[in-house]
């Protein structure tokens, strides 16, 4: 469908609105964000940016799915840079472009993995789906080299401990389909290393002790994925 030059304006400001946002978080943390302030900069009235975005929650919420499917997209695209079934070097590329968007695009990792905003509830009929496509997709990769039999399921994940087990029932009937517990597991433990990895550079606490982070990712990365039997090509 063909927009209007009104339609087509109105977008673009949209935009613009998100990309001066995006510049006061990188400078002051998403939590200080004001649509006061942007209308300021963008030579608006306040007043007037509301036509755009109702509320400064309006906007955050906007950023934080841009933010999610940002990462997602990227790590789609590396994905297929290679084909099915080679899902190690599939996953390898996959975990490798998140922390590189992270590093691209640091105001936006933290608007959706570092503190929540004061006051700020997400609403999780427009969040839910864009919050889960990353793991999903990583969950998707699992699954494929598993009945591929390429996924060698490590010793200590064959038995989920019994406190684990109403969370991944609860995982299972969220992405809506049978999936061997091991594997959910297994999708929880990786994300939580490589996000923690990630966050812990971001905030400068790996340099001072690793000197290299990326070098340190790599290595971690490759043996978490050498656990499962996969070996990538370097």
């Amino acid at each position: 469908m063909t927009l209007t030059r009104r339609e087509r304006l109105h977008t673009a400001t949209r935009e613009e609105i998100k990309m001066i946002a995006r510049q006061h978080m990188a400078m002051e943390g998403a939590a200080a964000l004001s649509l006061r302030a942007i209308a300021r900069d963008m030579g608006m009235s306040a007043p007037a940016l509301y036509r755009y975005y109702e509320s400064r929650d309006d906007l955050i919420t906007a950023l934080i799915l841009d933010a999610y499917n940002a990462i997602a997209d990227a790590i789609n695209a590396a994905l297929n840079k290679y084909p099915v079934p080679d899902y190690a070097n599939r996953l390898y590329a996959g975990m490798l472009t998140y922390r590189a968007w992270a590093l691209a695009y640091p105001a936006d990792y933290v608007l959706i993995f570092g503190n929540p905003i004061p006051g700020y509830k997400a609403p999780g009929e427009a969040t839910t789906y864009a919050a889960r496509r990353t793991n999903t997709i990583f969950l998707q990769e699992l699954q494929g080299a598993w009945q591929h039999k390429q996924l060698t399921i490590p010793a200590e994940y064959t038995d989920i401990l019994p406190q684990f087990q109403q969370q991944i029932i609860g995982d299972e009937q969220r992405y809506g389909a049978e999936i061997p517990h091991p594997l959910l597991e297994i999708l929880l433990a990786t994300w939580s290393k490589i996000h923690g990895m990630i966050s812990l550079e971001l905030y400068s606490h790996l340099q001072p002790i690793i000197g290299d982070p990326g070098a340190f990712y790599r290595f971690e990365v490759l043996a978490l994925l050498h656990r499962m039997g996969f070996t990538p090509d370097l």
